[in-house]
């Protein structure tokens, strides 16, 4: 789920078998799957404790930045499934060995919960199967992925249309999606969101500065007139002539660069500042 949120143009389609798809987003989930976590990387990886995403005090833009439910919205175009238990035994918790899954799936439950809860405010379509009695072991993924092997098969044969209006986030300080590219320029990691209206603009937010590469889709050699305004940005036109591969590439100023990095105790303190600048292409 993670890797589909962060690169939602290189996946399809995304499920989750007993998943953890809120790591950071919602206090009492972000607890549980630090504590899962933290046990994964100690038992089973001998790595010392917040080896995989660091220090949630320090590097909380670094969990935050992996976490499907942050980053929801960019999940809009992929067709996800995600099964889940309570935690209570159930059918296939037959033998002592499953017993160990209880207080995971009791997590798990609460954290794929709150995940739809997410999604269903966004209006973010998904297939949930909170099948009830169940604990954390793989007869149930067994069962879930004969189950859901159709579904996978069916969106391979059907992929959704690349989407031309589409809101993605990232804390990265460049990114590529849906033939998009974006390089920041901030003083401090931070999200910054890109926004394609579809028919010739795009706005992007966050603060510093940033050069954006559109989509191949500009005839090369041609000068086009592009209109920038945003919130410190005056209203101005400028011409922009297409490079050999069909592609603009533009300077979009955001405004002051934040100090501080996002999910830090000095950012909350300080705020973190946003603007938005809103670029017309024609």
């Amino acid at each position: 789920m993670s890797y589909a949120a962060r690169h939602p143009d290189l996946f399809a389609t995304a499920l989750a078998y007993s998943g953890a798809p809120d790591i950071y987003n919602d206090l009492r989930d972000r607890v549980g799957a630090m504590g899962v976590i933290n046990a994964t990387e100690v038992g089973l990886d001998q790595e010392a404790p917040d080896t995989f995403f660091g220090n949630p005090v320090t590097d909380g833009i670094n969990w935050a930045a992996h976490d499907p439910a942050t980053l929801a919205e960019n999940l809009r175009w992929t067709r996800m499934f995600l099964y889940w238990g309570n935690g209570l035994p159930g059918p296939y918790d037959d033998t002592p060995a499953t017993y160990g899954g209880v207080p995971i799936e009791l997590l798990v439950g609460n954290d794929n919960n709150d995940f739809q809860a997410r999604l269903n405010a966004l209006h973010i379509p998904a297939y949930f199967d909170p099948y009830g009695n169940g604990t954390h072991a793989w007869p149930y993924w067994t069962r879930d992925l004969e189950q859901s092997i159709d579904p996978i098969m069916d969106v391979f044969a059907h992929p959704t249309p690349t989407p031309t209006q589409f809101t993605y986030t990232s804390a990265d300080d460049t990114y590529a999606v849906y033939g998009w590219q974006v390089s920041t320029q901030r003083d401090a990691r931070e999200f910054s969101t890109l926004t394609s209206d579809g028919a010739g603009g795009f706005s992007l937010s966050g603060s510093g500065t940033a050069v954006v590469e559109t989509p191949p889709n500009y005839q090369p050699g041609r000068s086009y007139d592009v209109r920038l305004s945003g919130d410190t940005v005056a209203t101005k036109t400028i011409s922009v002539v297409a490079g050999p591969d069909h592609r603009l590439r533009l300077t979009v100023p955001l405004g002051p660069s934040n100090p501080y990095q996002q999910e830090t105790a000095p950012a909350q303190v300080a705020g973190t500042a946003v603007y938005t600048t809103s670029v017309a292409i024609r």
